[in-house]
């Protein structure tokens, strides 16, 4: 597992809320991915800590869907079934879709601007095979989307839907970023030029429309790569650390 950060520029934060921190960014930017299994000891040597901080912010985790407790003590980063995948993202469809209408009426240039740039990193990740890299700039595309939006209440929730889905959207990453670049790059990013197109605009009904269709076409397809289970033995998969580390930085099939 790749070293987490826990500096940041909120000293403030204490070790314990940093530690969780650091580890619900790493399930947000593709770093750990769905099915992976931990223990407590590994995050905290990867992170430099002591277990103490990394067992509370697993503790909120589990509470919070990110991770699964197996019965020999280790963690498993949450699996989901297609059912529990299709209800994740029909809700993501309704909040997404109000914060991209909000947006539109309430973003500044800047933040457009900077929404775009992050899209044009995203692209840019697409073309050089570089999951982890795309699976970061997306979220951050979706993040500054939101956060212009205006409304914590509505971010809120969201992200707590991201912390839980972002595992497996890094696994359909890495099964369609194995594919040809150019096209996945405009499977993966058409619906965001509209996005911003809309935001220059302020064309909310474009804009949730927009979101909408980018997030419909998630999951097209069951991926293929090792990381999915089939439904029979759904609930007993794990993905070793090792195997992890080898399908996420995994560049061209």
């Amino acid at each position: 597992m790749t070293r987490l950060n826990l500096t940041g520029a909120n000293v403030r934060l204490t070790l314990q809320e940093r530690t969780y921190q650091a580890i619900k960014k790493a399930l947000l930017s593709g770093e750990l991915i769905a099915g992976q299994s931990l223990t407590v000891r590994e995050i905290a040597e990867s992170m430099g800590t002591s277990p103490t901080p990394v067992r509370e912010a697993v503790r909120r985790l589990l509470t919070e869907g990110a991770f699964e407790l197996l019965p020999n003590g280790t963690v498993r980063v949450r699996q989901m079934n297609d059912e529990q995948r299709q209800h994740a993202r029909d809700i993501r469809i309704m909040l997404e879709g109000l914060a991209a209408r909000r947006a539109a009426a309430l973003a500044t240039q800047e933040e457009i601007d900077a929404i775009a740039r992050t899209n044009d990193e995203m692209k840019a990740a697409i073309l050089r095979g570089d999951v982890k890299r795309y699976c970061l700039k997306n979220m951050e595309f979706h993040f500054q989307l939101y956060q212009a939006a205006r409304s914590e209440v509505v971010f809120e929730i969201i992200e707590r839907l991201w912390v839980q889905i972002s595992p497996f959207l890094t696994v359909y990453a890495i099964d369609l970023i194995g594919q040809q670049p150019k096209k996945v790059v405009k499977t993966l990013t058409t619906e965001h030029d509209r996005i911003i197109r809309a935001l220059r605009q302020k064309d909310g009904d474009e804009a949730e429309s927009a979101i909408r269709s980018d997030l419909s076409q998630t999951f097209e397809g069951r991926p293929k790569n090792a990381l999915v289970p089939d439904e029979s033995s759904f609930f007993a998969a794990t993905v070793p650390l090792r195997k992890a580390r080898e399908l996420r930085t995994a560049t061209r099939r």
